[in-house]
Order: C-alpha cells, then sequence, then structure tokens
C-alpha cells in the first residue's frame, strides 16, 4: 500500500488546485503532513461561509447550501447528520452546536463527521415540565432557548446564554450545566479565555477553575454604558490586544414587508416574508482591556467611527473577523449579519427575514437572500472557512 504522506509536496498541491474546497477540505484528513501542508495554504482560504437550508428541500433533504462570498456562488453540501436539527451556534475551530427537538445538544463538526455529546438542556437551573409524551411546552423552549455560546479551543469547555441571559457552562462528559450569572447577552473565546457581555453592557472576564466541582468568577472590566431596542455582541479585535468591540445592533422592531423584494420561491398563496424587526444601523464601541485586574472604572466604552480595515461576521456564530489584509481585494469596513434575533424564532411565522451586509462608512445595509424563506428551525449561521482539519486528538475527549 502506497504511504501517501511520501507523496512530494508539489504533486499533493497540484491535486488540491485541481481540487474544489470541499474536496481540498478532506484532503486534510489524509495524514498529518497533508494536513500541515494545507492546512497552511492560501490558494484555498475564503471569506466565510453563510449555511442556508436549499431552496428545494424536497430535492435533497440531506443537503445544506453554502454561500461563498469569495466566489460569490452556492455550494451544496450532503450533511445527513443535521437534518431536521437546528444549528444554534458555529465557532472559529470548525464546530457547530446542533439542538434536536427533543432539546438534546452536541457539538457537531461537519467536516470530520466528530460528534461530542453535551448536557441535555432540562439540566439548566430551572425545573421544566415534561408532558406524558415526552415534550416540552412553547414556554418551556423559550427559558431553555440557547441565545449565544463559545467554545474552547480545544473544544473541551462550553459557555452558553440561554433563556433570558442565563450564563450556565459544561464541560464535555459532564451530566448538567453548571450556572453561573443572569443579564448575559454575549459570550466569546478569545487567547484561551472566556469573556461575557452584559446586557447594560459592561465585559466581564470569565475564570473557571476546573475540578471535580469547578468554581468559577466574573470579573468586570470596564464601566457600565446604557444602550437599548437591539442587539449586543462582543468581538476580539485581531489587530490589537489589548481592545475588544462591543458591537451595538439597532434595531426596528415593527412588522416590516420589503414590497420591493421579488419573493420567487413561495407558493401562489403565501404571503411573502415578513420580520418583527429589521436591523437599521450599528454603533461600533472599543472595550480596552489593559489589566484586567485594575479597577474598572477608569476603563469606558469609547465610540468609534470605523472598523478600518476589519470585515466582521455576526449572528448565532462566534464573531468572525479578518482583514484586508488576509484578502487584498475585499472591501472592509462592513459588518456582515445574519438573523439571530430570538423573537425570529418564537413569534414570527415568517422566519429569519433580517441578513445583509452594513457599510460603516456610509451607513448603508444591504439585504441577503430576502427572497428566499429562512424558517425560524434553522436560521443561517455564518461558518468559519476552510474548517479548520484536526486529528482526533485535536478535537477534544478521549
Amino acid at each position: 500500500m502506497a504511504n501517501w504522506a511520501d507523496l512530494p509536496r508539489d504533486v499533493v498541491g497540484l491535486i488540491s488546485d485541481l481540487s474544489i474546497l470541499s474536496d481540498h477540505m478532506k484532503m486534510q484528513c489524509v495524514c498529518k503532513t497533508w494536513q500541515s501542508f494545507l492546512k497552511n495554504s492560501s490558494s484555498k482560504r475564503e471569506l466565510p461561509w453563510l449555511m442556508l437550508l436549499p431552496k428545494d428541500q424536497e430535492e435533497d433533504p440531506d443537503a445544506r447550501d453554502f454561500y461563498s462570498l469569495s466566489k460569490q456562488n452556492i455550494l451544496s453540501i450532503r450533511l445527513p447528520e443535521i437534518r431536521g436539527k437546528r444549528c444554534c451556534g458555529s465557532f472559529q475551530n470548525g464546530w457547530l452546536m446542533i439542538v434536536v427537538e427533543q432539546l438534546d445538544i452536541c457539538l457537531f463538526h461537519p467536516w470530520s463527521k466528530k460528534t461530542l455529546q453535551l448536557p441535555h438542556q432540562s439540566t439548566f437551573k430551572k425545573q421544566h415540565y415534561v408532558d406524558d409524551e415526552g415534550t416540552f411546552t412553547m414556554e418551556e423552549i423559550r427559558d431553555m432557548h440557547i441565545r449565544k455560546a463559545a467554545v474552547s479551543d480545544d473544544a473541551n469547555m462550553v459557555l452558553v446564554v440561554y433563556g433570558m441571559g442565563n450564563l450556565a457552562f459544561c464541560r464535555v462528559g459532564d451530566k448538567a450545566w453548571t450556572e453561573m450569572h443572569s443579564g448575559m447577552e454575549d459570550v466569546i473565546f478569545h487567547k484561551g479565555q472566556f469573556y461575557a457581555l452584559t446586557v447594560v453592557p459592561a465585559v466581564y472576564l470569565v475564570r473557571i477553575e476546573d475540578g471535580v466541582n469547578p468554581s468559577f468568577s466574573l470579573q468586570r472590566i470596564n464601566e457600565d454604558f446604557r444602550l437599548i431596542g437591539g442587539l449586543f455582541y462582543l468581538v476580539p479585535d485581531t489587530l490589537t490586544d489589548d481592545t475588544m468591540f462591543v458591537i451595538f445592533r439597532e434595531l426596528d422592531e415593527s412588522d416590516i414587508l420589503d414590497e420591493d423584494a421579488e419573493y420567487t420561491d413561495l407558493e401562489d398563496d403565501a404571503e411573502p416574508p415578513r420580520s418583527l424587526h429589521r436591523t437599521i444601523h450599528f454603533d461600533i464601541y472599543q472595550a480596552p482591556l489593559g489589566e484586567v485586574a485594575a479597577a474598572p472604572k477608569g476603563n469606558k466604552l469609547m465610540k468609534v467611527e470605523s472598523l478600518g480595515e476589519r470585515i466582521v461576521f455576526l449572528g448565532y456564530n462566534s464573531p468572525m473577523v479578518t482583514t484586508t489584509r488576509e484578502f487584498p481585494g475585499i472591501q472592509g469596513n462592513l459588518i456582515y449579519f445574519a438573523d439571530n434575533c430570538a423573537e425570529s424564532y418564537f413569534c414570527s411565522p415568517y422566519g429569519c427575514c433580517d441578513s445583509g451586509v452594513f457599510n460603516v462608512e456610509d451607513g448603508t445595509i444591504q439585504q441577503f437572500f430576502a427572497d428566499r424563506f429562512h424558517p425560524a428551525s434553522a436560521p443561517p449561521v455564518w461558518i468559519a472557512t476552510p474548517p479548520p482539519f484536526s486529528f482526533q486528538s485535536d478535537f477534544g475527549g478521549k
């Protein structure tokens, strides 16, 4: 049998150049030599993909569409493992957070097919009633709805914001979630640390001491700053180590019908999509980190008018930031957003209709896929590409 690791690198590179992106990613699973070479190859790098349900779901119910900003095209990939399941999070290390109707939660890596089981949602702090058929009421599901999530690089530690802003964490293998705090809006993992954002908003460093009975603490690192009427995101600054961004997404929370859009894929007797909200603007603030042990009183959120060369991707995903240095020819100072407003899931029969791109310089918004129905059970989600391949020991667990 041939030793694939001994194949000359120029031959591996030639095969990769002639392959589509999905095959290029699969090649990274052949052996560690190929992985190391192809993982650092820039020829196949792309901006994050937007994962969508196909227009014709009956044609192949196992397929998901992936919109490539870099190529301006759609690639269809079969993922039977997540058929009929809701993706409520995606992360820089390639994992997706998946929830099924029975409210089981897992991490799923779509390219390696590896699954890590997490504690059931019913182990959140509040006690939940389950009827004789084993189903939850809508009120119970609302209380357990996962709004945002963050995963450590090794995928062994998970933090979630659920319900009305409750923060909880677990380690892979735990039987239940450990409650931490309430009043939270967002959580991220950045450079080996978890950070959380309150609805005020204020930024906190989250410390978790591992052990049989794990302990935790939250340390505020900036003053409170009050804004209302939208969503907040905590976004790492990839160009500096001593600041983060707090981005405020302003919503028009009235019933909106886009009369200019052509809804070509709806049934003849169906109404076009509406939304209980629509994004109308983003405000950007810098949160100084500095020495987090210092008192937060001198650390104020400072409004900034530009992201410079940065490009930000927001939604159910862990925030992704890239720059025009990494992708020459791509316009910077943009915020790409997907619909992650919980009201779309619980209140709107028209699904998730609020996705697009915001130009920070001129304040304009261009809608994405306004003519496609996005059911609340399968919202559009940005995923990192090419998703990093790794070997089993790098995915967490045994």
